[in-house]
């Protein structure tokens, strides 16, 4: 189906809202060429899931190929009030491109979405810059949502802002597997960078970033100010676990101010993160196919600490 373009499915013939789902287990799409809607030039939402649990949304093009100074859909996708709704999947057929809308995706209120192995910002070969305008994924007074899976993550690369947020009190949310500022093959291309940052998160908090495998590891590369930017001093206990990040001005960034923060006696200062010090080394040797790291960590007394050494 061509939702709000002309019959060529190049020029837009728009409508307010391309798609609205307000009831449980609709599949907008299929995993074949056939099943596919083009949704475009919409004034609101493309896909607007609101109220409504159960639903499928795989295998669509949800924007404009054309030039992102005029975008698309004013939302690609919209999930409001609603939860267990499944954007993408984990084959290539299921893979939605959401690209060349102002905004990509943005979940309100919503818990255990999963939105996984879709394409964000670039086109169908996933190395060539089709950005939405602003953030390609908001999650805004959200919980226990899933951005990327072990078996399919996302490709989230190419906005003028960051490429996820987490704003607004959202908690719990998982943020797994995706490649985030480089084409689809994990390489650096022209323009695939996000130009505010990979990851913004702004006062909210227990949000586990990567994880404990390497399945599950994130690659953020060739972002414009950082890899992961944490603001706010409700921006408290978000965990980075074994992620991949390099070609980024900064890799962590706890935006009190920007950039590196001079750890402080006891760690007691507030903000993103609690400012958390970071360890201090003092010899790295490696002996005989071994690591020997000796340094310090000042922070909280009576307190537990996992440190996670990499290499470059």
């Amino acid at each position: 189906n061509l939702i709000g373009t002309t019959i060529s499915g190049l020029g837009c013939a728009g409508n307010e809202k391309g798609i609205k789902i307000q009831g449980p287990e609709f599949t907008i799409a299929g995993t074949t060429p056939a099943a596919k809607n083009i949704i475009s030039c919409s004034s609101q939402n493309g896909v607007w899931i609101t109220m409504s649990s159960g639903n499928l949304v795989q295998g669509n093009d949800i924007g404009f190929p054309g030039d992102e100074s005029d975008p698309s859909n004013h939302r690609g996708v919209l999930i409001e009030d609603s939860s267990n709704n499944t954007i993408g999947g984990t084959t290539p057929g299921a893979r939605n491109i959401i690209a060349g809308n102002e905004l990509g995706l943005r979940i309100n209120r919503g818990e255990l979405n999963t939105v996984a192995g879709n394409y964000f910002g670039v086109d169908s070969t996933g190395i060539v810059r089709r950005g939405n305008l602003s953030n390609h994924i908001s999650l805004s007074d959200t919980s226990t949502n899933s951005i990327g899976v072990a078996s399919g993550g996302n490709v989230i690369s190419g906005t003028q802002g960051c490429g996820m947020r987490l704003e607004s009190s959202s908690y719990a949310n998982f943020i797994r597997n995706n490649i985030i500022g480089l084409g689809a093959d994990g390489a650096v291309h022209p323009g695939l960078w996000n130009a505010l940052a990979g990851l913004c998160i702004e006062d909210s908090y227990d949000n586990l970033i990567g994880g404990s495998t390497t399945e599950l590891q994130n690659t953020f590369g060739s972002n414009g100010l950082t890899a992961i930017q944490i603001v706010g001093p409700t921006s408290t206990a978000n965990a980075i676990l074994i992620n991949s990040m390099f070609d980024n001005t900064f890799g962590i960034d706890l935006y009190e101010p920007n950039g590196p923060n001079i750890n402080d006696p006891g760690d007691m200062d507030v903000g993103a993160n609690t400012l958390q010090n970071y360890p201090e080394f003092t010899l790295v040797e490696s002996t005989r196919g071994s690591l020997h790291v000796v340094g310090t960590l000042d922070s909280k007394p009576g307190s537990l600490f996992t440190i996670h050494v990499y290499h470059s």
